[in-house]
């Protein structure tokens, strides 16, 4: 047998051929043929594995007469053993022997004990069978974005990193803390799902350091980009609006500048998080019907020598979503307040108890500031306190104090203004209404969300000249199953769904309703007054519905 040198540099090969192995089939197939080559100048045989492993190799040994010899591993020229005063029982034997990810039998001749230390040592198993990387698969969108940034910070200090060990290995300072630490950051990346710092890869040069640090540069707009945009996509903010129309962009030129900069490193696939800020950027700008114009496509590349102003735009931006999400934080709450309490209001009418209406005002009283859109959603929610307040319908015990009346006045203006516009002739529609109008017109909408109230259902039948209108007022944990027949019908031709109105549940059921049914679907963000309809309608299913129109 081979000295223990032998096989230390033996399992060593070994050890850089399975690495070279593990992502090149075509690789593994050369060296399979080398291999065969070599065994043949030595006048064995290679013997492909089939099934796992041979049934010759688990047969007992059997006795020869010829001079012992072992052929241990490919390539290994057989010695002849010097002779031994009396007589030597010889065996010859088969032996599996693995060289990365591939396996062969090969006959190896000697003592028994030769060959049980053949087999032995002729597949040598990785060190660990657990993976080397953490491949989990992130669970969602929002579990994706927290990944994309996490990695990351990862890559942005790994291009220091990088840097810092060049000068080490060229002047031999601090050599021994940059290995520490290119450790330790290897550790955490392997902790984290397929997040692979190709900076530190042997064998492979990095760039020069005035490319380094531009590509630190555009991790960091890639990292500062995603963390805006989880935070504006948050369940407590929504994906809407234009800041967050904003940040899609800076994503698409963030991600584009990093993909055309890492071209300049050894690399060959795409970098796996400027991948998945692509398609995440991809699926949610279909999604949200959003447009983004730039750098979606491979011949329009963003410019990596813009990434340092842009990640001080990225900055201005991600500082305002984070102070917009605290206040949405508190105006979600407080709306939540108000329309638990007017939800109950409303069902109970005129027998609706005291406490409700003073809740409901002390939750009125307690509103922040309102941009332009939560005030549509509070207006919705007041909507039919405001038709008990008009038509006397607030129980005698109920005082309304002078804030919570100012909040109902600004309904009122808004429907005797409507009331005007009928009285003068009938409101005057936009075209994407009377577009709309066109499709509708005597055919049955389902609206879905919110509390059923006369005066805008009338206007919604009149706008649109519907035949009929099922509004479906869901409880939040309702069951979802009343939806059912009514979208079924053969007679619907829409179906809408109030997002803040209906709650998550109840909008996921009504559009697997309207897919099974093939209805068109629609989201309202906000407001449901005939014209909001109109435009959501038009956006989200217009082309859908020219198309039917067509035929």
């Amino acid at each position: 047998m081979q000295s223990s040198n032998g096989d230390e540099l033996f399992v060593a090969v070994q050890r850089v051929i399975a690495t070279k192995l593990a992502n090149d089939p075509d690789m593994k197939a050369l060296l399979v043929a080398l291999a065969r080559v070599v065994l043949e100048s030595c006048g064995e045989e290679a013997r492909p594995v089939a099934g796992g492993a041979s049934q010759a190799a688990q047969q007992p040994a059997t006795e020869v007469s010829q001079p012992a010899t072992i052929i241990a591993r490919p390539g290994e020229v057989a010695q002849a053993k010097p002779n031994i005063v009396g007589p030597r029982v010889s065996s010859e034997g088969i032996v599996p022997l693995k060289i990365g990810g591939v396996q062969m039998h090969v006959r190896v001749e000697g003592t028994s004990g030769d060959i049980a230390r053949a087999r032995q040592s002729a597949i040598v198993e990785p060190e660990s069978s657990e993976p080397r990387y953490n491949t989990a698969v992130p669970a969602d969108d929002g579990e994706l974005l927290d990944l994309i940034v996490k990695r990351t910070a990862l890559k942005m200090r790994a291009c220091d990193l990088a840097k810092a060990r060049r000068v080490a290995d060229k002047t031999g300072e601090g050599r021994e803390q940059v290995r520490q630490q290119s450790q330790a950051l290897i550790a955490e990346a392997k902790a984290l799902p397929n997040c692979f710092l190709w900076m530190f890869m042997p064998g492979h040069e990095t760039p020069e350091d005035s490319v380094m640090d531009m590509m630190r540069d555009c991790y960091e707009t890639l990292h500062l980009c995603t963390k805006a945009a989880a935070v504006l996509s948050s369940g407590s903010l929504g994906a809407n609006g234009s800041q967050f129309t904003l940040c899609m962009k800076q994503l698409a030129e963030s991600q584009s500048a990093l993909r055309l900069i890492l071209k300049q490193s050894w690399m060959e696939r795409d970098d796996v998080d400027q991948f998945d800020a692509f398609m995440w950027l991809r699926r949610t700008a279909e999604a949200q019907h959003i447009f983004v114009d730039r750098y979606m496509r491979l011949d329009d590349a963003a410019d990596p020598m813009r990434a340092v102003q842009l990640r001080e735009e990225i900055k201005a931006l991600l500082t305002e979503a984070e102070r917009t999400s605290s206040d949405s934080k508190v105006i979600k709450k407080a709306l939540n307040k108000i329309k638990y309490h007017a939800q109950h209001i409303a069902d109970d009418g005129e027998k609706s108890e005291p406490a409700e209406w003073k809740s409901l005002q002390v939750a009125v009283a307690a509103l922040p500031q309102l941009d332009t859109r939560s005030r549509e959603q509070l207006d919705d929610m007041l909507a039919p306190i405001a038709d008990l307040v008009q038509g006397d319908g607030v129980p005698a015990e109920v005082e309304l104090d002078e804030a919570f009346m100012g909040v109902l006045d600004v309904i009122f203006q808004r429907r005797k203004r409507a009331a005007e516009k009928e009285s003068s002739g009938g409101p005057r529609y936009s075209e994407d209404l009377l577009a709309v109008r066109a499709f509708l017109s005597g055919k049955r909408l389902v609206l879905i969300g919110g509390t059923r109230f006369p005066q805008q259902e009338q206007r919604l039948r009149d706008a649109f000249e519907l035949a009929d209108l099922d509004w479906i007022a869901l409880r939040e944990h309702a069951s979802s199953a009343p939806m059912d027949p009514l979208i079924g019908n053969a007679d619907t031709a829409l179906v809408v769904a109030i997002t803040r109105l209906a709650g998550h549940h109840h909008i996921d059921n009504a559009r697997d309703y309207a897919r099974k049914h093939e209805k068109p679907f629609v989201q309202l963000p906000a407001g449901h007054s005939p014209e909001q309809v109109a435009r959501a309608v038009l956006e989200q299913v217009g082309e859908r519905l020219a198309a039917q129109g067509a035929k």
